[in-house]
């Protein structure tokens, strides 16, 4: 595959070559996965695999298989306490009802993309196939196809960043590339237009993670965001 861009027809994904039917056409690493909250206890948190052999004792959200054990450390401790937030207010909700039903599986992935944002930003990069080059997933998500908030999703969205507040303006100050006067920008109107950048991305280009050997009705596991596959899949003019 190649991208190109024409004036009639916008952004575009062309065939470098004729293609049969079960060809692998793309394969790409998901930024962060979420999984639906019946699969927090049986399915890795980083990979979806069942061969989970521990628990955050913290969040209780997260798994381990032994493979992304290492990452317990390097990438989920930055998001435990947010994920901690999130759980608590789901376990006790404002009693007048604003905040559920509520699609946690799409919150749940936007607290772990905004949670991971500093240590990503140093470390961690997705490789570019056109150019073999690498570029920071948060610098590309603008590009992505951003869909509409439902009115009553961005009400929700208030009450999970505030909740969270505390720990994404930590989070974002321990970044030690931002000065004093940069940590003090981390205000509520901040964090709610970064995770509105996110969650508007999920809602639009987020892919169902499955497990096709269950049956049917049974085969989805949560959500990930897919840099590439997420912009070919909706590139537009």
């Amino acid at each position: 595959l190649t991208a190109a861009a024409t004036v009639t027809k916008g952004i575009q994904v062309i065939a470098t070559r004729p293609l049969s039917k079960g060809d692998l056409l793309m394969e790409c690493r998901a930024i962060r996965i979420a999984l639906d909250p019946c699969r927090w206890t049986t399915n890795c948190g980083f990979c979806a695999a069942t061969n989970v052999t521990a628990h955050c004792s913290s969040c209780q959200v997260v798994g381990f298989c032994e493979e992304c054990w290492p990452l317990e450390k390097t990438s989920h401790d930055q998001e435990c306490h947010a994920l901690r937030c999130f759980v608590e207010l789901l376990q006790n909700p404002p009693s007048d009802g604003s905040l559920l039903p509520l699609d946690v599986t799409s919150h749940l992935l936007t607290i772990r993309l905004l949670a991971c944002i500093p240590a990503d930003t140093k470390t961690l990069s997705s490789s570019n196939p056109d150019t073999n080059t690498t570029t920071n997933w948060w610098t590309l998500l603008p590009y992505l196809y951003a869909s509409t908030i439902p009115p009553e999703e961005l009400e929700k969205s208030k009450i999970i960043v505030a909740a969270c507040q505390k720990t994404f303006t930590a989070l974002m100050a321990s970044d030690t590339t931002n000065n004093d006067q940069d940590v003090a920008t981390y205000t509520t109107t901040f964090l709610q237009t970064q995770y509105e950048t996110l969650l508007s991305r999920i809602l639009g280009c987020s892919h169902a993670i499955t497990d096709l050997s269950l049956p049917l009705g049974t085969q989805t596991l949560g959500r990930a965001l897919f840099w590439h596959h997420s912009f070919y899949n909706h590139a537009c003019s």
